[in-house]
Order: structure tokens, then sequence, then C-alpha cells
């Protein structure tokens, strides 16, 4: 591994120094790092989940801040590139567990119950076709919110009572349907609130720009998500939000 394949990142008030050559979990997605800033200050003592943990972002950063250990899950094998991580990191080997599986598929039950999870799932409304599912990273049902919402109403099998779970809610999926679904279990607070733009030809080969506003457009006539257009552009908010098991 070579210097020029390294970078560094900011996770709260610390830098990470992350390999950038594997095929999977490349790159720290800019809502990721937006995620780590609603995150607590410190994690000493705490258990870990990193659900879709990638290059191992919100794994590392929480164990330089003191967490005791990571449970780290992503449905490509990113194994090798999270133990070169920990390495570049100092972070003994031992502090995390990766897991392959799909959400929690694969993931057998724990003897300890998880302090917090971190989660910053695919959640892109998009038609239900095999050219539209092979943007794997993005699909995230026809309304948006097929992975959000099992992430949420599965994790909360593994979290403690009183855990934290962390995530984005997009207001571009039926938001509403999240919000309703998790407020039979946690506590939910909104943390912030940012606002953004969708990036055009982002679906492309699977998906051109005409057919994901079609897409869009007849969820939003539905009721069902919620976005301005603006100069071309089409603008949403997304919430990034602390949901409390009860």
């Amino acid at each position: 591994m070579t210097k020029k394949n390294i970078s560094e990142f900011k996770f709260k008030n610390i830098s990470l120094n992350l390999s950038q050559d594997a095929r999977s979990g490349g790159n720290v997605s800019h809502s990721s790092r937006l995620l780590s800033k609603i995150l607590p200050k410190e994690f000493k003592g705490k258990s870990i989940l990193d659900l879709g943990c990638g290059s191992g972002y919100m794994s590392i950063g929480p164990l330089v801040l003191g967490a005791s250990s990571v449970l780290a899950i992503d449905v490509d094998d990113v194994s090798t590139q999270l133990q070169a991580n920990l390495k570049l990191n100092n972070i003994p080997e031992n502090k995390i567990k990766f897991f392959k599986s799909n959400l929690f598929d694969s993931v057998p039950p724990l003897k300890d119950k998880i302090d917090i999870i971190i989660a910053n799932l695919p959640q892109h409304s998009l038609p239900a076709t095999r050219k539209a599912k092979n943007l794997l990273g993005k699909y995230g049902g026809f309304d948006g919110t097929d992975i959000v919402c099992r992430g949420l109403t599965e994790g909360a099998n593994f979290l403690k009572v009183g855990g934290q779970y962390y995530g984005a809610v997009s207001e571009l999926t039926n938001y509403e349907r999240t919000f309703a679904l998790t407020k039979c279990l946690y506590n939910v607070k909104i943390k912030q609130t940012i606002q953004k733009v969708l990036r055009k030809e982002e679906m492309l080969p699977w998906l051109s720009d005409d057919e994901l506003i079609s897409h869009l457009e007849l969820l939003k006539m539905g009721g069902l998500i919620s976005y301005e257009r603006l100069n071309g552009d089409i603008t949403y908010r997304v919430h990034l939000v602390q949901f409390t098991l009860r």
C-alpha cells in the first residue's frame, strides 16, 4: 500500500487515515461525514455496531475515541481493508469483529447487546425493475424505505434498552412511513436537517435522469415524498436522527 492510496478524513475532532484501494468501501461518502457530526463526542467503554461499514470510517473513529469494541457489518467482504485501516490508525485487530451480511441476515444472536448502532444505508426511491436493482449501494426500494426500515426494526433486537441508533432519513423517500414505524420502538430526535441536491446522471447507466424523475414525480403525486424544483435541480431535505430504544 502506498501513501497515494491513503487519505485523511476528519471524524469529530480527530483525523483518520483510510486506505482507498479496495473495490468496496473505498471512499467515505459525504453523507457519512455529515452523519458523524451528530454522534456522541466520546465513546469511552461503548460497544458499537457499524451497519454498512465500508472502509471502516464509522468503526475506527469510535475506537480511536475510546469505544470498547465494534461489530462491523457489510454486504461486501471488506475485511481485508478493515484490517489494513485498523493498522493505519494503530488500533488492535481484536477490537473489531466483521460479518459479511445483508443487514443482519448472517449475524448470530449476541451475548451482550450493543450500546450504539451507526447506519448510513441506501435509501434512494427507485422503480422496482431489474435495472434499478443493479444500483447496489443506492437502491432503497420503490419508496426508498426498504433497507432503512429493516435496519431500524431489526437493529432493535441488537440494541440495549436506552441504546441509540444513528441514521439518516431522506424526504426523497416515504419518510413519514419510516418515522411512524420507528416510533413504535424508539424515541425519535432529529438532531440536524440538511438540504441536498440530487446529482444529475447519478443512476447511470442503469437508470436515466428522465426515468428517475418520472418515478419521483409519481411518488410525490401520491404524497409519499417531498422535494422542490429549483433551476432544474431537485432539492430535498435529509434528517440526521438519533433513535433511542425504549
